[in-house]
């Protein structure tokens, strides 16, 4: 349930994970979708996460620092393989996952990504 209704707000963090700035892996998943139309009614934020390929980088903003990844690696799980919730310190990297197929839940589309930079404002 309480995932169910960070989902509705946009992006979810395993409870299992760490926050950026900790000493541990970040976990972040939300919905995608595999038509456009439906982006606003699912709040599909990672509608284009299927199109980043490895190098590219990936920026998030939290607590008025950002946090600048590198994407490393894309991955394609079943729904049955959550051996990447486990909580790992000292693993400055960062997991974003989505469904994939986009707009089914038979798989997972996991993206891994190193923390490369990080900025205060």
């Amino acid at each position: 349930a309480e995932y169910s209704e960070a989902l509705k707000q946009g992006v979810a963090h395993s409870s299992t994970s760490f926050f950026p700035g900790e000493d541990g892996l970040v976990y972040l998943f939300s919905h995608s979708t595999n038509y456009e139309w439906f982006m606003k009614d699912l709040n599909a934020i990672f509608y284009l996460l299927k199109n980043l390929e490895a190098g590219d980088l990936i920026v998030l903003v939290y607590k008025g620092t950002t946090y600048t990844y590198k994407l490393t690696e894309k991955r394609v799980v079943k729904p049955s393989e959550t051996s990447y919730l486990q909580p790992i310190t000292g693993d400055r990297r960062l997991i974003l996952q989505t469904c994939y197929p986009p707009g089914s839940t038979a798989e997972r589309l996991l993206l891994f990504a190193d923390l490369v930079d990080r900025q205060s404002r």
